[in-house]
């Protein structure tokens, strides 16, 4: 009876862990088939994308590949923002295959680009891929106040701060409401 209950203990885990991939296929056949059907636009280029993302955890090299088929795409079309957009996924599939420096220069670059072009959402997720780079460098060094600041500031934001001794600091961050 143990032996049975372990055997169908370690079926069910093994299925829990291939369930993931199977519903990763079909995204990527839907993205696939999608991507087969649209012209050269940035449809196109958004599609080339998240397959790239899609593909990050699975098949980092995969998502490399759809990485360099969008910043082509987006180059030819002259698409700034899918050329940052690009870039970073291409830094974020580098950063899963353990290539950290090729990844943070990817970032860095897709970063300024997303500054010079004044893409402030890019440039949001831009610093959010640094910081998580960071961490897997682990290089914490003041990276944290600096990375908020720069995203509230993006945003048209402040960040206030409040201190009493022996009690601590409170930071407070406000973003104007955009949707108004």
């Amino acid at each position: 009876m143990k032996v049975e209950m372990k055997r169908s203990l370690l079926i069910v885990s093994m299925a829990g862990l291939w369930l993931p991939a199977l519903c990763q296929n079909k995204v990527t056949d839907s993205l696939g088939v999608l991507l087969s059907s649209v012209k050269a636009d940035t449809t196109r280029l958004e599609l080339l994308a998240e397959l790239g993302l899609q593909y990050r955890n699975s098949n980092p090299d995969s998502a490399i590949f759809y990485g360099n088929e969008a910043l082509a795409l987006a180059r030819e079309i002259q698409f700034k923002r899918g050329e940052v957009l690009s870039l970073a996924n291409i830094a974020i599939a580098s950063r899963e295959r353990g290539d950290l420096p090729e990844a943070l220069s990817m970032v860095m670059q897709a970063s300024q680009m997303a500054e010079a072009g004044n893409c402030n959402i890019e440039k949001s997720l831009c610093l959010r891929r640094t910081g998580l780079l960071y961490m897997d460098l682990k290089d914490y060094t003041g990276l944290g106040l600096s990375l908020a600041y720069d995203i509230v500031k993006a945003h048209g934001g402040e960040i206030k701060v409040e201190s009493m001794k022996s009690k601590g600091s409170s930071f407070i961050i406000l973003i104007p409401n955009l949707m108004a």
